[in-house]
């Protein structure tokens, strides 16, 4: 039976990496108002913020229910099947994410032209150079979001605070250098360069996750899980984990359209 301490341990680490995207975004926020474009570099950064958000934490089962699913097997010592359930994860987490990417791109004009009418020109100008980036990178940002439970699933939650604090890092660290004083970039330059380096982080983020479940066994075992060479998991299990999925959808959906729903009536 796990030990009190063990349990506190990994409960603070899974805590830090829930943690660790709010802060890094209450980061960014004060980075973008601090540069020169003040609050119009805010408006336009949340707006493009909330929009993406909302669609890729919708599909945040991916994350979720393969910690779920994973560790459930490897306490019963199914490899095979946590490996296949891993598989699974990941690759929908890639079709959700270009789920996720198309609907954006679809509603863009819609949401930028309409529901955010009142924002001036310049902000959503603004905004688009990074709603652009964001929506393009929604598959990998799915999919690292699923290797991170992997991670979890197979007892690593430390490993998968630290890819956390990295991405979370990186992320910061081209906001700061968007908004450095020494580049001087005027509003659309600086939501640019914001846009770009969040795909150049995701890519890195993917890389590295991908690489960290290929080489790191889960707790316990000697070998990695195997997720890449991994059979298809029986139809059954499928139908399970896509089942518990669809229900976590429409409730990941429900929170996460009344915070935008709050970000819309606050732009008006």
């Amino acid at each position: 039976m796990p030990r009190a301490s063990a349990i506190a341990a990994l409960t603070a680490l899974g805590a830090a990496q829930n943690a660790l995207v709010p802060l890094a975004s209450a980061a960014q926020f004060a980075l973008c108002g601090g540069a020169g474009a003040g609050a119009s570099a805010i408006a336009a950064y949340g707006l493009a913020l909330a929009s993406t958000n909302v669609a890729t934490s919708a599909f945040n089962f991916v994350s979720d229910g393969v910690v779920a699913k994973v560790g459930a097997y490897l306490a019963r010592k199914d490899v095979a099947r946590a490996a296949a359930a891993a598989r699974l994860a990941v690759a929908c987490a890639l079709g959700a994410g270009a789920a996720s990417c198309a609907i954006l791109f679809a509603l863009r004009d819609a949401l930028f032209d309409k529901t955010f009418a009142r924002q001036s020109k310049d902000t959503t100008a603004m905004a688009l150079e990074v709603f652009v980036c964001r929506a393009a990178c929604a598959p990998l940002v799915c999919a690292v979001a699923a290797l991170r439970g992997v991670l979890g699933g197979c007892g690593r939650v430390g490993a998968a605070t630290m890819l956390s604090a990295l991405g979370a890092a990186l992320e910061t660290a081209v906001v700061a250098s968007a908004t450095s004083a020494r580049l001087n970039l005027d509003g659309m330059a600086m939501m640019r360069w914001i846009g770009v380096g969040y795909v150049i982080v995701v890519i890195v983020q993917f890389l590295v996750s991908a690489c960290v479940v290929a080489t790191l066994p889960p707790r316990g075992a000697s070998e990695p899980l195997g997720v890449w060479r991994a059979r298809m998991l029986p139809r059954k299990d499928a139908f399970d984990f896509m089942s518990d999925g669809a229900s976590m959808v429409v409730r990941s959906t429900l929170l996460q359209a009344s915070f935008f729903i709050a970000v819309v009536i606050a732009s008006r």
